[in-house]
């Protein structure tokens, strides 16, 4: 049904909501329907119910509630942001300072062939790599560009946890003031 949107103007001015109802809803209660519920208008609610007079309702006011929620919302937005930001720093810088220690110790490349064909080894680096992997997936959802996919792949399997931290850093350095957790972890047109 198309709604004749002047005529809820009118009843704005007018609030006979009832008349106006009983225009816009007529030929509907012979559809077999004992109640219609209808927006006939943007902020203008109706309820037709047969034999019964027609009842029109404001929605509550969008803006004044966003305005009592959005303070609170988007401080918790904020200080959730802040946290994150936080962790992802740590985590990266601790990761940096484990492998500067480690190769300061012994080079990557010097690692013992007992180690690294210990079965404990191997299933350790399997189950990192498809950790990996499965944080890759998040990027690739996130990322439009195949490019950028196929590189955030290869950053993270050749760097792990720093490419990791670095790309969450990033995403939330990139995010709005007041961005929720949706906004991080969710994909935006």
């Amino acid at each position: 049904m198309v709604a004749d949107h002047h005529a809820a103007d009118r009843l704005d001015a007018a609030g006979d909501a009832e008349a106006f109802v009983d225009r816009a809803f007529a030929g509907m209660e012979g559809a077999g329907g004992r109640c219609v519920v209808g927006v006939v208008h943007p902020g203008l609610r109706v309820l037709r119910i047969r034999g019964a007079p027609a009842y029109a309702e404001r929605p509550p006011d969008d803006d004044a509630l966003q305005a009592k929620l959005g303070t609170s919302a988007t401080t918790a937005a904020i200080a959730m942001t802040r946290t994150l930001k936080v962790i992802f720093a740590l985590i990266l810088l601790t990761i940096v300072a484990a492998t500067g220690w480690a190769t300061s110790q012994l080079p990557f490349y010097e690692t013992p062939r007992a180690l690294v064909t210990h079965p404990w080894f191997i299933a350790t680096l399997v189950d990192t790599y498809l950790a990996f992997f499965t944080f890759w997936l998040w990027v690739a959802y996130k990322e439009r560009s195949v490019i950028k996919s196929a590189l955030w792949l290869l950053l993270i399997f050749a760097l792990g946890n720093m490419a990791m931290a670095a790309y969450a850093l990033i995403t939330l350095f990139r995010l709005p003031p007041g961005a929720s957790v949706d906004d991080f972890l969710l994909r935006r047109a």
